[in-house]
């Protein structure tokens, strides 16, 4: 998805907005000055909150276009998604150390665009193919559960061989011993209304994944929720979808049960990954997807800041800021400027807690 600015959208002083008709030798300068950037220093945000951006880790010609991030308190994970997006070709999961040494890396078949350890097995979870049968070209949709200190991958099917949603699984999420998948690239009704669920419930079945929807995108007080995308938890243990899109924002209050609550607000710009914060500082790992490089990001910032991350697009510059969740003000902080070029995956890990592996 492409970036939209609405009203709300809040510019600080390091961010450039650059209008839609951005032509491909301005993205090439884009790039080849934000390369220069990253590698020739460590950039140093002068806002507050306060960065410090380091290089973590490259990919090389065979592994590119980086997205899903896990970090464990003895190793890093990511996810290079390659040529999977339109090829017939594997994903690949590299651990790395947690000073950026690759230490082994394992091939799943198919676009791996979600990525998280399961908190109760303590393994990795990942979802292939995200866009399903409404993909180009249509594909089904698969979990692996990747053991962490092997990285033995063992792969699951869906139960069916068609989604009630008619695409697949982009991300996922883990609260109170339950699994929640984004039900992403749904089938619009002709009018574009997404009828159809927004997230389901997923659990393990023998060799199969079992999936019971429990949200739909245009229920209630909801605008339509045309694409799922991203989820979160937040500070009060509700799950978060986003809709990049929509430029929305939605929490599922108990998911999955009677009491299932939810409610939306538009964000100043479509967003891709959003991170919840607890305390005053801890470390962002950031993805890269065009510089093909994963940062890591000592933070300090105010009590209850939540980050968020825009691909790079058009009319709005890509960045990484901070999302006030009440109004649905984009606060961008870095961009292009601090070397920080096409942010594709976002987490945070406070500091003096990683899950455990």
């Amino acid at each position: 998805m492409r970036l939209t600015i609405s009203n709300a959208l809040a510019v600080s002083a390091s961010a450039l907005l650059v209008a839609s008709s951005l032509t491909s030798s301005r993205v090439d300068a884009r790039t080849a000055r934000a390369t220069r950037t990253a590698a020739s220093h460590t950039a140093t945000s002068t806002h507050y909150p306060r960065f410090n951006v380091q290089l973590f880790a490259s990919g090389n010609a065979s592994l590119f276009n980086p997205d899903g991030i896990v970090v464990t308190k003895h190793a890093v994970f990511v996810d290079y998604q390659n040529a999977s997006d339109t090829m017939p070709t594997p994903s690949t999961i590299v651990k790395y150390s947690r000073d950026g040494h690759m230490l082994a890396a394992v091939n799943i078949n198919g676009r791996c665009d979600g990525l998280r350890l399961n908190p109760y097995t303590h393994k990795l979870w990942a979802l292939v193919n995200n866009d399903g049968q409404n993909g180009s070209p249509p594909r089904q949709p698969a979990l692996y559960v990747i053991a962490t200190n092997t990285l033995q991958a063992t792969k699951y099917a869906f139960q069916s061989s068609t989604q009630e949603h008619g695409g697949g699984y982009d991300d996922l999420a883990f609260i109170g011993g339950q699994a929640y998948f984004s039900a992403s690239a749904p089938t619009l009704t002709a009018a574009g209304v997404n009828d159809k669920q927004i997230a389901v419930e997923a659990e393990l079945v023998g060799n199969k994944v079992a999936v019971s929807p429990i949200a739909f995108g245009n229920t209630g007080s909801l605008v339509n929720i045309a694409d799922p995308d991203s989820l979160a938890v937040d500070n009060a243990n509700d799950l978060i979808i986003v809709s990049e899109g929509d430029g929305q924002l939605v929490t599922v209050r108990n998911p999955g049960t009677n009491h299932e609550k939810l409610s939306s607000i538009r964000t100043g710009s479509q967003l891709d990954d959003v991170a919840f914060t607890k305390g005053t500082s801890g470390t962002l790992y950031v993805a890269d997807s065009t510089l093909n490089r994963i940062y890591k990001i000592p933070s300090a910032f105010p009590a209850g800041t939540v980050f968020a991350e825009a691909p790079i697009g058009a009319p709005a510059q890509s960045f990484v800021g901070t999302l006030d969740t009440t109004t649905g003000i984009v606060t961008p902080l870095l961009t292009v400027r601090d070397g920080i070029l096409d942010p594709t995956s976002l987490i945070f890990v406070r500091d003096g807690y990683e899950d455990d592996d």
